[in-house]
């Protein structure tokens, strides 16, 4: 499993940003009204965090209905064996760990999930 150091959050709820993109309504400026942190899967073959792996937002952990454990930094969910007909899917678990922050950008029509690296600050 990978180490990874606690890491801090550049933004703080009220900060004015600009995002890298435009949102739905052609809106690149808004508020940080909310923060959490993102977790990315780790590959089962490397041990490293897979760059192509699921992201899961720290708020939608509570959401999993399969059986989960979480101490704030590791995530592991456990997948049952599945039987498609054609093949069966072994039992497996599904672990990431956390790779940094994610925002919830507020402009004037819409709210707008925005990972860190694709905001920034305006003075």
């Amino acid at each position: 499993m990978p180490v990874v150091k606690e890491i801090t959050p550049k933004f703080k709820i009220g900060d004015k940003v600009k995002m890298r993109f435009t949102d739905l309504y052609g809106e690149k400026e808004g508020t940080v009204v909310e923060r959490s942190r993102m977790l990315q899967a780790i590959d089962p073959y490397t041990g490293q965090i897979d760059p192509e792996g699921l992201v899961t937002d720290e708020d939608h952990i509570k959401s999993i209905s399969l059986p989960y454990r979480y101490d704030g930094y590791t995530l592991e969910v456990d997948f049952p064996e599945a039987d498609y007909g054609g093949w069966i899917q072994k039992a497996y678990t599904l672990k990431s760990v956390v790779v940094g922050w994610g925002y919830a950008v507020e402009t004037s029509q819409m709210r707008t999930r925005v990972a860190e690296k694709d905001i920034k600050k305006i003075k």
